[in-house]
């Protein structure tokens, strides 16, 4: 086990779970990973509850009151709804200019959107971005650009038009990274039985 800042923290280690409770939600009987501390950022926090804990329900995050929705129910197979994978990351296909590529989406990751800088091929800006920030996987060091993109990423029907997003180097991003700011900014609604994604402003 690798942490964020590239240090090694020990082997992985399963165990079982009776119970958990979230509100008038019981869950019984979860597989976990025991993790050691400084794989978790928030002193407050006693552990991660990752999506595969909810599959069967219907999940909306909203960030602007504070509040994760559980409930049962299943979206609307429409054009605003797309489909997703949650094997190890929420992702699914959008568009960058018009050409359609992965997408992670990652409340944990600090930017509103981010792309690998070396899409130069897809992607147009509308000005020379501009280096602020470096950061560190445990697949490597990189460097963040800001900028703002010249043209549209479409989520099913929803558009962003020309955002303010970051660049990424290293050869470790191949996919878009809808990230904590973007979250912030917008209801989403994952459906884990149908494996649907709603994204609403």
């Amino acid at each position: 086990m690798i942490t964020p800042n590239g240090e090694f923290a020990g082997v992985n280690e399963k165990v079982t779970i009776p119970e958990v409770k979230i509100a008038g939600l019981t869950l019984s009987n979860k597989i976990a990973t025991k993790f050691p501390n400084q794989m978790i950022f928030s002193k407050q926090a006693v552990g991660i509850i990752g999506m595969q804990t909810f599959v069967g329900y219907m999940i909306t995050i909203d960030y602007k009151n504070s509040k994760l929705i559980l409930e049962e129910g299943s979206l609307a197979n429409v054009p605003s709804v797309i489909p997703i994978k949650l094997d190890h990351i929420l992702e699914a296909k959008v568009k960058l200019n018009n050409k359609e590529v992965l997408a992670h989406f990652d409340c944990g990751g600090v930017d509103y959107v981010s792309i690998p800088k070396g899409w130069d091929t897809i992607y147009k800006l509308k000005k020379e971005p501009l280096l602020t920030n470096k950061g560190r996987t445990p697949m490597g060091d990189f460097d963040v650009y800001k900028t703002t993109l010249d043209g549209n990423i479409e989520i099913g029907t929803y558009i962003l038009t020309n955002p303010d997003i970051s660049l990424v180097t290293g050869d470790f991003f191949w996919a878009i990274n809808f990230g904590y700011n973007f979250f912030k900014q917008h209801l989403i609604t994952i459906d884990t039985k149908d494996k649907l994604m709603l994204i609403k402003k």
